[in-house]
């Protein structure tokens, strides 16, 4: 474990070594006791050295704190693209920059799916996101609020624009359990499979 941990370390630097041991830590915790596994992840963090300047971004979301997070967004008085933006990230576990660049031309509502072109991926490959019937509806509902912009999130101002203000700026309202942020919607997936 600690040498997996150290691995990721020196490939993707210590914040990425950091949240893949919570996750390990997790993982190993959830198990039956009566399993006898133990938790070989809870030691393999003393392994890593975080900077000093490193601010982390919160724990993922555990699956029963996702109703009382989805209940406190509907309760939100913001807008409803926001809103919106915040239930997609939990739908499609997505990273918010590809969600507020997201263009109408990606998204085949007819298919249930959106295809997100490789220039715009972390990875650099193409990607295709099933979207369940619920992230559907938030795509349906988002169209109008796109007034006619080739984005699905357009700037107010300007409709040619990326709005990036609705997705990136607007999701620390929600008073939320523990300390969520849309960076920990790809973790809160990871942890619900």
């Amino acid at each position: 474990m600690e040498r997996l941990v150290r691995e990721v370390a020196e490939k993707r630097g210590a914040k990425s070594a950091h949240y893949m041991h919570m996750t390990l830590t997790s993982v190993f915790k959830s198990l039956p006791k009566n399993l006898g596994v133990g938790n070989p992840a809870r030691d393999a963090g003393t392994v890593i050295e975080l900077p000093r300047n490193t601010t982390l971004k919160g724990w993922p979301l555990a699956a029963k704190q996702i109703p009382p997070f989805l209940d406190a967004v509907d309760r939100y008085p913001g807008r409803i693209a926001t809103k919106l933006a915040i239930k997609l990230l939990m739908l499609t576990f997505v990273r918010k920059r590809e969600l507020s660049s997201a263009t109408w031309d990606e998204v085949d509502l007819e298919r249930g799916e959106w295809v997100i072109p490789a220039e715009r991926m972390k990875m650099r490959k193409p990607q295709i996101v099933p979207l369940s019937s619920q992230a559907v509806e938030c795509f349906k509902n988002l169209k109008p609020l796109s007034f006619g912009s080739r984005y699905v999130f357009p700037n107010l101002g300007d409709p040619t624009l990326v709005g990036w203000t609705i997705v990136s700026g607007s999701v620390g309202f929600v008073p939320n359990p523990g300390s969520w942020t849309a960076f920990e919607g790809t973790r809160t997936q990871r942890g619900v499979n």
